[in-house]
């Protein structure tokens, strides 16, 4: 699958949610073409899972960052999701990582939900042949890395013209207030994917 797809795909999704929030999200897509063995399907929702619990636990004004790390050494594509929310101390990860095991909080008690997001991200993961890794600290935030070898390109073919489009491109997907006259249906006429273009 075309990772750069999914992950832009995904961000659209959790978009309106993290707009409400005020929460700022952040992708720097690569400026080529990265291929995994997935099934776009599980690493959508995967991906849906990680963005909308972080959404869910980063406050006001907060940020989230997904980016993609590519291991040239291992032949492996590291996606990253870290947020400055409330974050969770290193005793109750293994809590955070059980099913039906939300840790309990003054804020997660705000949003109680199944607690089926992080476990059932991670066997997600796993079963389609990734690893999934937690790191945090309370009231710092919390960094999310799954992991799956990389595919070579050598029989991939891409179209030359949108690669060379996304050239040199910092996305920034949500909470700028400069951007708000520009609505959802002025993006889908113009076939603009985001809501801020940022050069470098």
């Amino acid at each position: 699958i075309d990772l750069n797809k999914i992950l832009v795909a995904s961000c659209h999704l959790v978009l309106p949610r993290a707009k409400e929030a005020k929460i700022d999200l952040l992708f720097e897509r690569p400026t080529e073409n990265i291929v995994i063995k997935a099934d776009p399907k599980r690493i959508k929702q995967v991906m849906i899972n990680l963005l909308s619990n972080s959404v869910k636990f980063t406050p006001e004004d907060g940020f989230i960052k997904l980016q993609i790390d590519k291991d040239y050494e291992n032949n492996n594509v590291h996606i990253i999701v870290e947020d400055n929310g409330i974050g969770i101390s290193a005793k109750n990860i293994a809590q955070a990582m059980s099913t039906f095991g939300q840790v309990d909080s003054n804020l997660s008690r705000r949003y109680e939900g199944t607690g089926l997001g992080l476990p059932f991200s991670k066997k997600l993961t796993e079963l389609m042949g990734g690893t999934f890794q937690i790191k945090s600290e309370e009231n710092l935030g919390t960094i999310i890395t799954i992991t799956f070898p990389m595919v070579q390109l050598d029989n991939v073919n891409f179209n030359k013209t949108d690669e060379s489009r996304q050239k040199n491109q910092m996305i920034n997907l949500i909470n700028d207030r400069r951007y708000n006259n520009i609505t959802w249906h002025h993006l889908a006429l113009a076939k603009l994917f985001l809501i801020g273009w940022h050069y470098n």
